[in-house]
């Protein structure tokens, strides 16, 4: 009767498993689901947590089903399982998952670094900064990133890695100096700035305008002028004079989606119309509808099919011939595509500038506008609240309030949701706080208005 008792239990600890590894994809996949407010998102995570806490009441039976399911289990169940150990500070446990983990799994990785980003306790911060001294070079992000998403100060520990780490891991690095560094920390990140990789370069300018590194604010204004720059850093922390020099990238033969984004952010009204005129490029014209609704809050909202990709393999033979031949693929019996119906903003340039025309006494030129209302930190702050604002959006929403007046919020967009509304209620009184400092519709830096 124990037997079968005990393996009851193991089969309904496994069962909770499961499922939290199915909700923990699912939340994962809802994150881009354009039809789902990042609000909505609690549903699931309130089912997830409920398995969640089932497991770390189970007792010893349910940390050692935990235990196999972080060996030999799917990445939902290594990301539940890790969960429990950091719950019950179960250290022991944690430190044998991080010494035989295979880190070339970008999945197991990826699910590990999210349970440690929710979850790390607090009173392992020491163990984990010996660990990022003197442990495995390959796990140093992840710990890194756990440490910094909580903000803790892990700058002293973080800094003498920049001169020795590989290109892979100084991305990460520099993302966790940004959060958790002052600006007395400054001069190692803008070192790397001129790097000659990509990646390396790009999050050493974001850390550095986090610390509000005027140097380095200079040199993304100066490498602008030259042609090379970041286009999504310019729009986080440039001004007006920034807008002539993304119209032309906009304008250029091959223009990018980041050009986009950081018109969008921007938000000058000089921007509007290029952006319309450049809905008939097929590959942005999703980027960029979804820039003229940040800016101008318009809401020009469609139901859209979205055909489904259909391989060869699932057509009948008859399909596949009519496929090839007029490259038609098949159909429901009503006519129409197989599909999902989304509601999206409208890719129509003449939907657009007719909606410009009509809404022009709206607006005034010389302004930064965000959801059609001229910028300030109350406004980023209710984008962030917002259920209608892209959540593409959301995290540079965050990042501007640091970057151009100086709030920084424990917050990162990915956190779940009852997180999040305590970080923005907790908020509240600084942002009203504010209201009476930034003047409404200018471009910051540092809290210093720029040109």
């Amino acid at each position: 009767m124990i037997a079968t008792y005990r393996d009851f239990l193991v089969g309904l600890y496994q069962e909770h498993l499961e499922e939290a590894s199915f909700l923990f994809e699912q939340r994962r996949h809802l994150f881009t689901d354009d039809e789902l407010s990042w609000i909505q998102l609690a549903e699931f995570e309130d089912r997830l947590e409920a398995h969640l806490d089932a497991l770390v009441v189970g007792g010893d039976l349910a940390l050692e089903v935990c235990r196999a399911a972080a060996s030999d289990g799917d990445s939902g169940q290594l990301f539940a399982a890790v969960t429990v150990f950091c719950r019950l500070e179960q250290a022991p446990l944690l430190a044998h998952v991080l010494k035989v983990i295979d880190l070339t799994q970008e999945e197991r990785t990826a699910a590990l670094s999210e349970a440690l980003r929710y979850e790390l306790p607090v009173a392992w911060r020491d163990s984990c900064l010996r660990a990022i001294e003197q442990g495995d070079e390959r796990l140093v992000p992840v710990l890194a990133k756990a440490m910094a998403y909580r903000r803790l100060r892990i700058d002293a520990a973080l800094l003498p890695r920049l001169s020795t780490a590989g290109t892979t891991a100084l991305p990460a690095l520099l993302w966790c100096i940004g959060r958790t560094a002052t600006a007395v920390s400054a001069a190692p990140v803008r070192g790397l700035v001129p790097s000659e990789d990509q990646p390396t370069s790009a999050a050493a300018v974001r850390a550095a305008l986090r610390l509000h590194d005027e140097p380095t604010f200079h040199w993304l204004m100066s490498s602008a002028r030259g042609g090379r720059f970041d286009p999504v850093a310019l729009g986080l922390a440039g001004g007006p004079s920034a807008v002539g020099v993304l119209l032309d990238a906009l304008a250029s033969p091959e223009p990018s989606a980041d050009v986009v984004i950081a018109l969008a952010l921007l938000g000058d009204l000089a921007a509007v119309r290029p952006l319309a005129e450049s809905l008939s490029i097929e590959r942005l014209a999703r980027h960029v509808a979804e820039a003229l609704h940040v800016i101008t809050g318009a809401d020009l909202i469609e139901e859209v099919l979205i055909p489904d990709e259909i391989s060869e393999e699932e057509m009948f033979p008859d399909e596949v011939a009519a496929y090839r031949e007029t490259g038609q693929r098949p159909r429901r019996p009503d006519g129409e595509p197989f599909g999902t119906k989304a509601r999206l903003v409208s890719r129509e340039a003449g939907v657009w500038q007719e909606w410009l025309s009509a809404n022009a006494s709206r607006f005034t030129r010389g302004t930064r506008y965000r959801f059609g209302r001229p910028c300030t930190p109350r406004v980023l702050y209710d984008c962030l609240r917002s259920v209608t604002f892209p959540k593409a959006y959301r995290p540079f929403a965050a990042e501007e309030l640091l970057i151009r007046y100086g709030i920084d919020l424990p917050l990162e967009t990915d956190m779940f949701v009852a997180q999040q509304m305590e970080i923005l209620d907790a908020a509240q009184r600084r942002i009203d706080e504010a209201a009476a400092i930034f003047e409404r519709g200018r471009w910051y830096f540092a809290g210093q208005i720029i040109s």
